[in-house]
């Protein structure tokens, strides 16, 4: 009898802990940036929407609030301490493993803990920080990245071929702008906003866009920023940000044209009629082939010495889209508005993520590439089909040295066979490099050269890694600018988005390349090849 009474209380005590509700570390986010806790922007405002993941904090079934929303959901309740203060938010919808919800405006500002609750049992704490603003910019991927939700004062979203022109008053959507004023119900979205912050701005190309207006819309959480697009600025993915005080939003993207559909630069990417003619298509079908020579300086920090190294490099990238998926594609990393730069997030150093997920396109077995040097070849990737990669050289054994280059693929189910070439970019001397140890983020960074090629850009990128026991968050930046003027200054507002270093203890690193014109090519199968060669280099660097 004892035996079976003990393993009762066993079993009964293991069903109930596997009911607790846990939030994931790490796991609350601005609802529509998704920066990663640790990162400047990453804060939850007062009177701001946002999201929770874990598990057991909700029904199976998703269930979702109406308004006026209430403090209890479907037995879910959230509880924030900040201060000594406790706040209950306003719960928006639940589910077991996501839950979103109002923080209310009264949550006192700095850093406390949150817990939820759920069938009467509650969590553990987890960390959350509260700030007066810090605002996050929905997207079409609802990821926080790519194209932003921008529409136009009829609420038509922005889009390839739904373009603003310059002078176009446009509605910018995102939350966090700050608090809402005593009057009004905050839950069922009646109140205003208490006031904007005292510095506010939104960079449209890093050019600073004029703002008619900002307010807190009918829904409650949700603000409405009116600017009007600058001229002079134009592409398909032209960066986007909003500025409040010292605090940056996410970058997001928004197409800018004439006659309601957009144009990269030439060379750079997609015609307005060939985006035309592929929304009839249905359809978007491309390759990208590049190859890289990179140089990275040594880094010595008190007794300990790194040696520098040289890598020579190739990728070949083969996929499809639908249409309505390229709408919503981030663009990649890479910047077509000359003068502009972009940031994002990852959980590493190899950049940003994008979920929208292409079709993968079989190009033959492998990619040749063929120079002074001899003839290298890239291999597909098992766990990435369509993706090309391989290793050309290295500082013993140099590949990609001055001369023609001609990339050639057998063809394969998917992409027909195809051969191109492209000559090297000329060499680029970073001129200022050796002055650059710690940048310091609320003053731009100034970086010169000379060299590179006349015809092609300069690509400087970085990142910044945020480092905490065995987790990892990274935010990095890359700006795309003209060759011929010789420097630029990365903008503040770009930098202030990467995480803080420590001075003498690098975290990040800087970089800076000379990027030829890019080529196309064809090839049966592809309605879309580019081609274009970097070479590039890298130092460590804090960013403060």
């Amino acid at each position: 009898m004892r035996l079976k009474l003990t393993c009762a209380l066993f079993l009964a005590a293991g069903a109930l802990q596997a009911q607790t509700p846990a939030i994931s570390a790490g796991g609350v986010f601005n609802t529509a940036s998704y920066a990663p806790a640790g990162l400047p922007g990453a804060a939850i405002a007062q009177g701001s929407l946002f999201v929770i993941f874990g598990k057991n904090m909700g029904p199976v079934a998703l269930a979702v609030g109406s308004l006026p929303y209430t403090t209890s959901l479907s037995g879910t309740s959230i509880s924030v301490t900040v201060n000594g203060t406790t706040t209950n938010p306003y719960v928006v919808y639940t589910s077991a493993g996501q839950v979103s919800a109002l923080l209310p405006s009264n949550t006192p500002v700095g850093t406390g803990t949150i817990t939820i609750t759920y069938s009467g049992a509650t969590s553990a704490t987890q960390p959350i920080t509260v700030a007066a603003s810090s605002v996050g910019v929905f997207t079409v991927n609802q990821a926080g990245s790519g194209p932003g939700i921008i529409t136009t004062a009829n609420y038509v979203v922005n889009s390839l071929t739904s373009a603003a022109t310059a002078g176009d008053a446009n509605i910018l959507w995102a939350t966090g702008l700050g608090p809402v004023g005593p009057s009004g119900s905050e839950a069922a979205g009646t109140a205003t906003l208490a006031a904007l912050p005292t510095t506010f701005q939104v960079y449209v190309g890093g050019v600073a866009a004029k703002i008619y207006g900002a307010a807190r819309s009918a829904y409650p959480g949700l603000d409405q920023i009116v600017f009007f697009v600058p001229s002079g600025v134009s592409g398909c993915h032209v960066p986007v940000v909003v500025q409040t005080g010292v605090t940056v939003s996410n970058f997001v993207t928004m197409a800018i044209g004439t006659g309601g559909v957009c144009s990269d630069p030439v060379g750079t990417g997609l015609t307005s009629t060939q985006l035309t003619q592929l929304q009839k298509q249905g359809t978007v079908s491309q390759g990208y082939l590049n190859l890289s020579h990179s140089v990275t300086a040594g880094l010595t920090i008190g007794p300990i010495s790194l040696p520098g190294t040289t890598s020579d490099g190739g990728t070949a990238v083969f996929d499809r889209y639908t249409f309505q998926q390229y709408t919503a594609a981030t663009g990649g990393v890479n910047v077509t508005t000359f003068g502009a730069c972009s940031v994002y997030f990852a959980t590493g150093t190899g950049g940003p993520t994008d979920p929208t997920t292409p079709t993968p396109l079989d190009a033959g077995s492998a990619i040749t590439v063929t120079g002074p040097n001899g003839m290298k070849t890239l291999t597909t990737i098992p766990q990435a089909p369509g993706i090309y990669s391989g290793t050309l050289g290295s500082a013993t054994s140099p590949y990609l040295v001055a001369g023609n280059y001609t990339i050639t693929g057998p063809g394969g189910k998917d992409v027909g066979p195809f051969s191109t070439n492209i000559t090297l970019p000329p060499t680029l001397t970073w001129t200022n490099a050796a002055s650059i140890s710690n940048v310091i983020r609320a003053n731009g960074q100034l970086i010169t050269w000379t060299g590179g090629d006349p015809s092609g850009s300069i690509q400087i990128s970085g990142y910044s890694a945020l480092i905490s026991g065995t987790s990892e968050v990274v935010a990095g930046f890359e700006c795309t600018v003209p060759d011929t003027p010789g420097q630029f200054t990365i903008p503040a507002p770009v930098l202030l988005a990467l995480p803080a270093g420590t001075a003498g203890t690098p975290s990040g690193s800087l970089s800076v390349g000379a990027v030829t014109a890019t080529k196309n090519f064809t090839a049966t199968g592809l309605d879309l090849g580019y081609l274009s060669a970097i070479s590039s280099s890298s130092q460590t660097v804090t960013y403060q």
